[in-house]
């Protein structure tokens, strides 16, 4: 026999309560830029509506008896394939237990989270704060672990069936049948993939950070084009200022906003310079290495860097 639902909810807000790591509705949570307008339009387009709340709610006695039974089941395939298993091991390569077990008690959380919290601005918030922990930005901060820091997004869409699939066998198990039981299989894939949608705003956009810093570091300035340019009295440099002696530079990739191509655009930079008129996005700072040194010499990808006036310009490596 089901409970309603005051009870089910008041048990639930209980464990919340001595859930670590878990600040649903506090201060600390980062507002999220989505806006409650936009959720709407979201949960419009997976298909979302009242009805498919009544439904979780309704069967919120299941969710709360096997969210741990449910989550051990997911994890078991993490755990069961190493490039998953390998955002819960430490800096030794060794898995951390006592991270694992603090990052599943919120796990569970979350599966009643997504059966009781309504779609209010701390719900919102929370989607934020949850895409964010798959992030360098928050990821090893909230357990004050040193675990690898980016989740990418692509692994986290990828993992949405097993949630869904994987859950069915405990809406049987509870008797569930027919028609019904397609209807709260449909509300909770749902809940999953609007959730998921929301966490992909932060990620995705750490992601494609990393990913574009990554690029960066694998191409540097030929050598010999660095020398030639050193030799240089004077130097103008990326931020429009000149320095007769060039002190602590270092070549810096930066991709200017809005232009298509997304190599970056070598410049030398120093601490003298002053910040440029041309809007610029530093990319990184990489060492030059001789594999570098080859793939860099194709014309293809020579780079482009600002001369002063009267200055020959020097081809790649020459």
């Amino acid at each position: 026999m089901r409970r309603n639902m005051s009870e089910s909810k008041l048990l639930y807000e209980r464990k919340a309560d001595s859930t670590p790591g878990y600040n649903y509705g506090r201060s600390d949570v980062p507002h999220s830029p989505v806006s409650l307008q936009e959720l709407r339009q979201i949960e419009a387009t997976v298909g979302w509506g009242e009805e498919d709340a009544k439904i979780l709610q309704a069967h919120g006695e299941t969710f709360r008896k096997h969210a741990e039974e449910m989550v051990t089941a997911w994890r078991a395939v993490i755990g069961a394939q190493p490039h998953l298993a390998k955002w819960f091991a430490g800096a030794d390569g060794k898995p951390d237990d006592s991270y694992k077990a603090r990052v599943k008690q919120r796990f569970v959380q979350w599966v009643l989270d997504t059966c009781f919290r309504p779609h209010d601005q701390d719900w919102l918030d929370y989607q934020e704060e949850i895409g964010l922990r798959h992030t360098p930005e928050l990821k090893n901060r909230t357990d004050g672990v040193d675990t690898p820091p980016l989740v990418p997004l692509r692994y986290l869409v990828a993992f949405a069936p097993v949630v869904e699939i994987a859950t069915r066998r405990f809406f049987v198990e509870a008797g569930v049948r027919g028609e019904e039981l397609q209807q709260l299989e449909d509300a909770w894939s749902k809940a999953v993939q609007l959730q998921i949608a929301l966490w992909s705003r932060p990620t995705r956009k750490k992601d494609s950070g990393e990913e574009a810093r990554a690029r960066c570091c694998r191409s540097t300035p030929p050598l010999a084009f660095r020398r030639r340019l050193l030799r240089s009295a004077r130097l103008v440099l990326a931020g429009g200022a000149s320095v007769s002696r060039p002190t602590g530079l270092s070549w810096t990739g930066v991709r200017h906003i809005g232009a298509r191509d997304p190599r970056p655009r070598w410049h030398l930079k120093s601490a003298e310079a002053a910040p440029g008129r041309n809007a610029m996005r530093p990319c990184c700072a990489a060492p030059l290495g001789p594999t570098l040194r080859r793939r860099l010499a194709d014309s293809a990808r020579a780079p482009r860097v600002m001369f002063p006036r009267g200055t020959d310009r020097f081809a790649p490596g020459g």
